[in-house]
């Protein structure tokens, strides 16, 4: 990282940044520990098979099931779901404090 012209830095000396900037080694990781919390606080178990998938299921009071699948990669992520209103409803609770963007259903999955 470049230090704008205006800035001299001593011999030895290095500046330490305050937050994660998009495209550092360290950004990823830093994303990864922030999602991560969010979900585990709310409800939402980490399947352990590969530390970026997750579940949450939850009973109506119909008896019916509804599952959600949350997975990710870096900062793309693929959510599926048995329950279009469960989904909406998990989707407007991570939009409070997340910027989310939607590219619509999944047509196509590579694995």
């Amino acid at each position: 990282m470049n230090l704008p012209d205006r800035y001299k830095l001593p011999t030895g000396k290095a500046f330490k940044c305050k937050k994660l900037l998009y495209g550092l080694k360290e950004s990823a990781f830093g994303w990864h520990k922030k999602i991560s919390g969010w979900l585990l606080e709310h409800g939402v178990e980490n399947l352990g098979t590969d530390g970026v998938t997750f579940r949450k299921e939850t009973t109506r009071p119909d008896g019916t099931v509804s599952k959600l699948l949350h997975t990710r990669h870096v900062d793309d992520a693929i959510v599926a779901t048995n329950d279009n209103a469960y989904y909406q409803k998990c989707m407007d609770e991570l939009g409070t404090s997340f910027e989310l963007s939607a590219s619509g259903k999944l047509t196509l999955f590579l694995e």
